[in-house]
């Protein structure tokens, strides 16, 4: 939960990003930040619409490559992919920081 929320409070244009969740945990733990994102105020608005979940058991969980590959398939239209794992921090307006360097 703390990476995602500094994901969309140091983003210049939070509403150009989506995130693909890739949750592997408790189903109860899967409620408990799924509740966490919806009513913190930074993100609250944004997980309406630009946050999707793809969940499974811990105990079927088969670790990082797969939970990549799950996370491939929650990929839309967008344009740009930025593909990180929790515990990240970004630098403000880092979207547009990296935009740029394209």
């Amino acid at each position: 939960v703390p990476t995602i929320i500094d994901l969309i409070q140091t983003a210049a244009i939070p509403e150009r990003i989506f995130v693909g969740l890739v949750l592997q945990c408790d189903p109860l733990q899967e409620r408990e930040i799924i509740d966490q994102l919806r009513i913190n105020s930074v993100t609250a608005k944004w997980a309406e619409c630009n946050l999707r979940v793809h969940s499974v058991h811990h105990r079927q969980a088969t670790g990082p490559c797969w939970a990549r590959a799950m996370a491939q398939r929650l990929v839309q239209n967008e344009g740009y992919i930025l593909q990180i794992d929790s515990h990240m921090r970004f630098r403000q307006n880092w979207d547009v920081f990296l935009w740029r360097q394209l």
